[in-house]
This record gives structure tokens, C-alpha cells and sequence, in this order.
């Protein structure tokens, strides 16, 4: 059966399989442009500011872990549902009502792509984490430098146990993947892979979740991270496999700051 068409934009019907992601076959699939990704990005910053805000306004010290943790949480909710907000009215305004669904990819999730994620974020996390992490590290002590503390309010957070520990993994390691493979992946780069290679697209996306860490160490892990995250997705054609990649990754570093091991952002 062949794809209906409305507004020039193929919509996939119930029996149809769509091609393999190449940037050529998805160019009028998805309702979006890569500058939307910049607007999401905008709109959360600004949610997220006012969330911060108001959950700082509710605890005595708003540098506490119980406040970090809560701040966490809300702004991760928070970039999932501004992206998921931003992509169902592009797609309304396209008249492509699955818009959402487009933003996970090309082909439906099986449990082999589930299977494939756990593999990916344990090797993601050996390569990426351990392997250009110490490499990181040994070149700043060359230097005669002390390596930085990463994200050092929410490692105190982590640490701190009880329920501020679990909202901390709750955020980071279960929501936290979802929102940002979801705009950086989903929306991003599959927007510029429409019009770009699939090795550019997959570089500047990497870059783009990279910058947005902010801090110096964890640009230069989550820049290689966000290119291996995106190639998943173009390999696989589905945001399951590098969601549970991410999950993985992020839940071994949660595993270790609990346990207490140092400099794992």
C-alpha cells in the first residue's frame, strides 16, 4: 500500500513500511527544520528557568540537594514536554497529525532494538566515559592541572540517598535520555539530515548536544557521545535503540557516583 499524501508530505499508512533513513528518502517526512530545534531549545531554557525558580522559591536553601534534585526532575519533564508541545504543532500545522511518532523514527521498536541499546550504552560508556574520559584526565594532570568536578551539585544529589537520591535517578537516568534523544536526535538530526550527508548531520548534531553541556570536560565527552548517538539512530532507524543507549550510559555513571567513585559526570 502506498503512503497518503497531504500537503506534499508523505503519511504513512497502516500497512506501509517506509525506506530505510537516508537523508534523500526522508527529505518531506518529517514536518520540522532544524531550526526548530533551536526554538525548543529556547522555549525550555525559558520553562525551565521559571520552574527553577519557583522550586528554589520553596526550599529554605535553594542550593540544597533536595532542591537540586526537584530542579532536575522538573527540567527534564520539562524538555520532553516542550519538545513533544513543539513537534505536535508543527505537525498539525503541516496536517501531519503523527508528528510525534515521526520523531521516533523510521520503522517500529522491537525488543531486538532494546537489546541493541543496552549494547551500545555499555560500549558507549567504555569507549566514550572510561576511555577518552582517563585519556582527558591524564592530559590535564600532564599539564599540571587538577581535573574538574563535573556537575558537582547534582553528584551531591545522587549522593545525598534516600528520595533525593531516586528523584536524581529518576531524572538523569530515566527522563534525561528521553528529552534530549527526542530534541537532539529525533528533532535535530533527522531535520538536518534532510538536507545534509548523513556524517555532517550526524557531526553537527553531536555538536549541538555537546555545546549545550556547557561546561569544558563534559562538552568534549558528550560532543563524541552525540555522534555515536546519532549514527545509532540512522543505523537503526528507530529513537528506541539510542534512548536505551543513553539510559545505560547514564545509569552506570549514576551507579558510580552512588557507590562514590569520583568524576563521573
Amino acid at each position: 500500500m502506498q503512503p497518503e499524501v497531504g500537503d506534499r508530505i508523505p503519511v504513512p499508512a497502516a500497512e506501509w513500511s517506509p525506506a530505510p533513513m537516508d537523508g534523500r528518502d526522508r527529505r518531506h517526512a518529517i514536518p520540522w527544520e532544524w531550526w526548530d530545534a533551536l526554538v525548543i531549545y529556547v522555549l525550555w531554557l525559558v520553562v525551565a528557568g521559571a520552574g527553577a525558580t519557583i522550586v528554589g522559591s520553596t526550599f529554605s536553601d535553594p542550593l540544597s540537594s533536595e532542591s537540586t534534585a526537584v530542579g532536575v526532575l522538573v527540567a527534564v519533564v520539562m524538555l520532553t514536554a516542550v519538545t513533544v508541545s513543539w513537534v505536535r504543532f508543527r505537525g498539525l500545522q503541516a496536517k501531519v497529525p503523527d508528528a510525534v511518532r515521526r520523531a521516533f523514527g523510521v520503522k517500529q521498536p522491537t525488543l531486538r532494538d532494546v537489546a541493541l541499546g543496552i549494547g551500545y550504552g555499555l560500549a558507549g560508556f567504555v569507549v566514550v566515559q572510561l576511555g577518552l574520559g582517563i585519556a582527558l584526565t591524564t592530559l590535564i594532570d600532564a599539564l599540571g592541572r587538577d581535573a574538574p568536578v563535573v556537575q558537582e551539585g547534582v553528584q551531591e544529589a545522587a549522593q545525598a540517598g534516600g528520595v533525593t537520591s531516586l528523584l536524581v535517578g529518576l531524572g538523569v537516568v530515566l527522563l534525561g535520555p528521553l528529552g534530549e534523544e527526542l530534541l537532539y536526535r529525533g528533532v535535530l538530526f533527522q531535520a538536518l539530515n534532510k538536507h545534509l550527508p548523513a556524517w555532517p548531520a550526524i557531526g553537527l548534531s553531536g555538536l549541538a548536544f555537546g555545546v549545550t553541556h556547557v561546561e569544558g570536560f563534559v562538552i568534549a565527552l558528550t560532543f563524541p557521545l552525540g555522534m555515536v548517538l546519532a549514527w545509532v539512530m540512522r543505523r537503526h532507524g528507530t529513537l528506541v535503540v539510542p534512548i536505551v543507549a543513553h539510559v545505560v550510559f547514564n545509569l552506570i555513571g549514576f551507579l558510580l557516583i552512588r557507590s562514590g567513585a569520583a568524576g563521573v559526570g
